[in-house]
């Protein structure tokens, strides 16, 4: 899946930093499954701006979690963003996390673009946000494996 992201312009997970090809893989993987089956955490947001704003207000917890993918732990905040979509992908691919928990992924997702500095957030929240799209779309049922 990696050269339709090269084609697009986004780096190969070689590269040294892993947070650009991070959305281009959460993308193609999201394609690979269908619809939610189970829910714990309330509806999310159909939007990635929207549902920042209920994590921030309180509304929602925020579910930041760093993955513990990085060798000895993240050094900066901009590693800790790294490593929260990168297990994001891993929720994909290990656990089938687009058709057992979208909605969840959808919240935590969100939640890996709440750390550091407002530059930091705001180059996450672009990032990510056509994954995030494209999550929202499989949760309320608009399309499925296709969209990938």
């Amino acid at each position: 899946y990696f050269g339709s992201c090269q084609r697009a312009g986004i780096a190969s997970p070689s590269a040294a930093m892993a947070p650009s090809w991070v959305p281009c893989v959460l993308s193609v993987l999201i394609g690979a499954w269908g619809p939610v089956r189970t829910v714990a955490d309330a509806p999310a947001a159909k939007t990635l701006a929207e549902m920042l704003a209920k994590i921030e207000s309180g509304e929602f917890a925020n579910n930041f979690f760093d993955g513990e993918v990085i060798k000895k732990g993240p050094k900066n905040d901009e590693e800790a963003v790294a490593g929260c979509l990168l297990d994001k992908v891993g929720a994909i691919v290990d656990e089938g996390g687009v058709a057992n928990f979208v909605n969840d992924l959808q919240v935590d997702l969100a939640a890996c673009c709440t750390k550091g500095s407002k530059d930091i957030q705001a180059a996450c929240s672009n990032d990510v946000s056509k994954a995030y799209d494209l999550l929202a779309g499989v949760n309320a049922g608009d399309h499925g494996a296709d969209i990938a």
